[in-house]
C-alpha cells in the first residue's frame, strides 16, 4: 500500500528555512528512510509553517490548513500504526493540563504515508494524539476493513520521533485512571508504563519507550519489543477483534493495570492466535510498505515467545487448554462447560461429544446411565461396563456397586432358576446373591410358592389343577439396596402314568400299576403321585387301563 503526499496546506516563502532549528546530524545515525521521511516532513512544514501571529479569531480549535501562529520549535514528528495508518486518517491533538486532562484546546490535521504526521500546535508540553482511520493490516497485507482509533501521550516539541500504538492507548487510559485516583501524572505514567511493561513482557526499562516503538523497525536499540508489539497488533487482527474489542482491553487495563474483566474473551483469543501466526508473512507484507527495509519477525524476538502468548494454558480448568477451545472446538476458554449441561468441555470431547450441544440426556452405551451420570460417576459412557466385571455402570451405581472398580459388585442375584415343575411335585429354588446377610422376598408368585426370607430357598408344590405358565419375581433387599430376578415358570402334569420314572410309559408302568391296585406294592410319594392318571386321588383300575392305553399309543 503507498499513500499519497503530505499535504498540509498552501505554499508560502518565508523565513521558517532559516528559522527553523532541526539539525540534521540527529538523522545521521537514523535509517536512510527515517531521515529522507523526516526531510520530506521538514519541506512539508516548510510549506505550510509560515504566517502571521496568533490565531485571529480567538478559536481553541485550530487545523494544520491555517497554521496561523504556530511556530516551527513546535512541531514533532509522530507516527499512528495499528499497523501504518492510511494517508488522509485525521488526527486531532489535545492539549492536556498538569492533570493529564484535555484543556479544551485542540488541533486537527491529518496523516500522510505510513502514518506519519507532523504534530504542530500553538502550545507546548504534553499532548493527547487521537488517530482515526483505516490502517494497514500486515496480517494479510491489505488496507483494514474498519477504521480503528488509537490514542497516545506525546510532547510537543520533541526532537524524537514519537509513535502511537495500541501500547500508548492502553498507558495513556491507564494513566488517566491512577490520576484520578490520586496519584501525580508524573509517577502515573510510570506506573502505568510498569504495568503495560509487565503485562506484555517488555524488555525496555525506559518509561518513554512505549512512545518509541516502531512495528516497521527490525533492528533498532528496541527491536525486540517492536516484534513483541507487532505479535500483538497482528495477533490481535488475526484473532477477528474490532474498535470494541481493542476498547475493552484498554478499559480493563486502566481498571487495575492488568486484564481480568471484560476483556478477558479478547486477550484469550489474541494470546492464542499470537501462537499461531505467521509472523514472517506479517514481516514481508509491511516491507512492501515505503522505506520499510526490516521489520521485526520472530529472529527478532529471540525464536522465543514472550510470556502472555498463549501456549498451554487452560483458563476455565476444563481440561481443554485455550487454544484448542479457541482453534478447534469454538467452544469458551472462560467457561468450562460452555453448553451449560453439566459435563465439562474437556470431559464430552475427551469421549467423542460435542461441548457446544446439550447431550446431558444422551446413553450411547445402553447401560441405563445418561452421559451426566456417567461424568458425575467417572464411568465411560461409551462402554456398558467400565470395569469389566460383567455388571453394567448402571446396575452398580443404582445397586450399590463401584462401576470404576471391579471387585466392587452389586447387589444382584448370580443364580439362575429351573423354569419348569410338575404338577404334585415340589419346585424347588435356591436364590443365591453376591452380598451376604441379604433379605429374600417374593413380589409375584403362584398361590402356595415360598420362599424362605434369610436363606433364599424358593419351595412350592403345584396341585394336579395348577398348570401352566406363571410369572415369578424374586427380591433380594440389603439396606437400601435392592434388586429383582424376574422369570417365568411352566408347570406340567405330574401324574402321567411314568410310575419307573425312566421317561417312558411301557408294560414296565403297567405291572407296576397292577401290583398298586391288588396290594402287592405300596407306592412311594411319587408313584402314587404318577401312577393317579385319572387325578381323582387314588390309584384304581381305570388308572391302569389309561396307562396301557398311553402306552399302546391308543
Amino acid at each position: 500500500m503507498r499513500a499519497g503526499p503530505y499535504l498540509f496546506g498552501k505554499a508560502r516563502t518565508c523565513s521558517f528555512v532559516r528559522d527553523f532549528s532541526w539539525n540534521l546530524e540527529k538523522f545521521v545515525t537514523l535509517p536512510t528512510w527515517r531521515a529522507g521521511t523526516l526531510c520530506a516532513a521538514c519541506l512539508s512544514l516548510f510549506v505550510v509553517g509560515c504566517g502571521g501571529g496568533g490565531s485571529g479569531s480567538g478559536s481553541d480549535t485550530q487545523s494544520t490548513s491555517s497554521p496561523a501562529g504556530y511556530s516551527p520549535a513546535g512541531y514533532s514528528f509522530v507516527y499512528a500504526q495499528k499497523g501504518p495508518f492510511q494517508a488522509g486518517s485525521e488526527v486531532v491533538l489535545y492539549e492536556l493540563d498538569a492533570s493529564g486532562q484535555r484543556t479544551g484546546r485542540t488541533t486537527i490535521t491529518t496523516t500522510a504515508e505510513i502514518g506519519q504526521f507532523a504534530a504542530g500546535a500553538t502550545w507546548s508540553g504534553a499532548t493527547e494524539a487521537e488517530v482515526t482511520g483505516h490502517y494497514f493490516d500486515e496480517s494479510n497485507g491489505i488496507l483494514s476493513a474498519q477504521p480503528v482509533t488509537l490514542t497516545g501521550w506525546i510532547n510537543l516539541p520533541s526532537t524524537k520521533i514519537q509513535y502511537i500504538n495500541l501500547f500508548t492507548h492502553f498507558s495513556l487510559a491507564r494513566t488517566r485512571n491512577l490520576v484520578s485516583a490520586g496519584q501525580p501524572v508524573s509517577i502515573a505514567r510510570i506506573t502505568a508504563f510498569n504495568e503495560i511493561r509487565t503485562l506484555f513482557d517488555l524488555k525496555t526499562e525506559n518509561p518513554e519507550a512505549l512512545a518509541y516503538l516502531d512495528i516497521t523497525d527490525g533492528t533498532g536499540p528496541w527491536s525486540v519489543d517492536n516484534a513483541n508489539l507487532m505479535l500483538f497488533c497482528t495477533a490481535l487482527m488475526t484473532a477477528g477483534l474490532q474498535q470494541s474489542d481493542i476498547d475493552d482491553m484498554r478499559d480493563d487495563i486502566a481498571d487495575d493495570g492488568i486484564i481480568n474483566g471484560i476483556a478477558m474473551p479478547s486477550w484469550i483469543r489474541t494470546a492464542v492466535y499470537a501462537g499461531v501466526v505467521d509472523l514472517e508473512a506479517a514481516k514481508k507484507h509491511l516491507e512492501t510498505l515505503p522505506g520499510v527495509v526490516e521489520a521485526p519477525g520472530f529472529i527478532t524476538l529471540g525464536s522465543t515467545f514472550p510470556s502472555w502468548v498463549d501456549l498451554t494454558d487452560d483458563s476455565d480448568g476444563d481440561g481443554l487448554s485455550d487454544r484448542t477451545e479457541v482453534l478447534a472446538e469454538g467452544s469458551d476458554p472462560l467457561s468450562p462447560d460452555t453448553d451449560s449441561d453439566g459435563m465439562p468441555d474437556g470431559w464430552e470431547v475427551s469421549f467423542g461429544f460435542d461441548p457446544l450441544t446439550d447431550d446431558a440426556s444422551g446413553d450411547p452405551d445402553g447401560d441405563s446411565l445418561t452421559n451426566v451420570q456417567e461424568y458425575l460417576s467417572q464411568t465411560n459412557p461409551n462402554a456398558s461396563d467400565t470395569d469389566g466385571d460383567s455388571y453394567t455402570d448402571g446396575d452398580e451405581l443404582n445397586n450399590g456397586g463401584d462401576p470404576n472398580d471391579k471387585l466392587s459388585l452389586p447387589l444382584a442375584i448370580t443364580s439362575s432358576p429351573d423354569p419348569g415343575g410338575e404338577t404334585g411335585f415340589n419346585y424347588f429354588y435356591a436364590v443365591q446373591a453376591t452380598w451376604a446377610g441379604a433379605t429374600f422376598s417374593l413380589d409375584s408368585a403362584p398361590p402356595g410358592m415360598s420362599i424362605d426370607a434369610t436363606g433364599g430357598v424358593i419351595s412350592w408344590t403345584p396341585a394336579l389343577a395348577q398348570l401352566g405358565g406363571f410369572n415369578i419375581s424374586v427380591r433380594v433387599t440389603s439396606g437400601l439396596y435392592s434388586t429383582v430376578q424376574p422369570y417365568a415358570l411352566a408347570t406340567v402334569p405330574g401324574n402321567t402314568g411314568d410310575i419307573s420314572e425312566d421317561g417312558k410309559i411301557n408294560g414296565k408302568d403297567i405291572l407296576l400299576g397292577e401290583r398298586i391296585v391288588l396290594g402287592l406294592m405300596a407306592p412311594s410319594a411319587r408313584q402314587a403321585i404318577r401312577a393317579d392318571v385319572s387325578a381323582d386321588g387314588s390309584i384304581q383300575g381305570n388308572d391302569i387301563v389309561m396307562i396301557q392305553r398311553i402306552a399302546l399309543g391308543l
